[in-house]
């Protein structure tokens, strides 16, 4: 099989920040096990993090046919490898004489083993030092392996650790002046959007405001100290927090009587009367 060189847009300097998460798994196909690459935690992408080794054993002598041959790692779409990331190969046993590896685009990484027996114990391959980054937000997949030639036992089509990436924090309505008079219950709301596993702080005039910490914020009765100037800050997994605009409180007061009608007055008919 002809593999097609895919293209990619290189140059961009920022990428949305998005958050990776790699899943460890344990499986055994056939004969081989296979320990896939994992992170072991949450990492927001936007540059590329190192993946946790890659292992390729033995259960028996066999398993990895004599030959020199290519087995082919591949990451699911709208992830990437960073070509400058020098990937390390390492093998125990006896029976693997050489181990290369390269990347023949920034989807596929290739391993070139030399295997020269298969009598003399179980082999194991360990690949460590892969990057991998996140393009899009809401992206998922499995690393998947590919051996054209079915060298090793079980190895083809093998799914390896699961990728998936999160949203980065962001705000889709901001929150919206008001004018109230004295007594109203006033709310604030915002909506996020997307972002994973969101957080909020409601400040007022810039200061944080105890326990208020949804998408809504609710003075109940206000006065005219509730007039401020109130805002949001916007976090999830990612933690690159964002700030909504500033929404505006206006407090009208209540109407007040100065002064009282003067005490109740008889006058005749057709005579003027004044209350004040």
């Amino acid at each position: 099989m002809i593999l097609t060189p895919r293209t990619f847009l290189y140059g961009i300097k920022r990428l949305p920040i998005l958050l990776v998460l790699f899943f460890v798994s344990f499986n055994v196909f056939a004969q081989v096990n296979i320990s896939p690459a994992s992170n072991g935690s949450g990492l927001c992408a936007g540059t590329f993090y190192t993946l946790d080794p890659i292992k390729i054993a033995e259960t028996s002598p066999g398993d990895f046919s004599a030959g020199n041959y290519n087995l082919y790692l591949f990451l699911p779409a709208n992830f990437e490898f960073d070509l400058t990331a020098t990937g390390l190969t390492s093998f125990l046993g006896t029976d693997i004489s050489t181990v290369s590896d390269s990347y023949f685009n920034n989807q596929v990484y290739v391993l070139n083993v030399n295997v020269t027996g298969t009598l003399a114990g179980d082999d194991e391959i360990t690949i460590t030092g892969l990057k991998v980054k996140s393009l899009s937000g809401g992206a998922s997949g499995n690393l998947s392996f590919i051996d054209f030639g079915s060298f090793v036992t079980g190895l083809n089509g093998l799914s390896g650790a699961l990728l998936l990436s999160a949203y980065h924090p962001e705000i889709t309505t901001q929150p919206v002046s008001q004018t109230w008079c004295e007594g109203s219950d006033v709310t604030f709301s915002v909506n996020a959007g997307l972002t994973s596993n969101p957080t909020y702080q409601w400040r007022k005039d810039g200061t944080d405001i105890p326990l208020a910490s949804s998408s809504t914020y609710t003075i109940t009765g206000i006065t005219t100290g509730d007039g401020a100037v109130y805002d949001v800050i916007v976090n999830g997994l990612c933690n690159l927090p964002v700030t909504s605009v500033g929404a505006s409180l206006t407090v009208t007061t209540s109407p007040v009587i100065a002064t009282q009608p003067a005490v109740s007055q008889t006058i005749c008919e057709g005579s003027p009367a004044s209350l004040v």
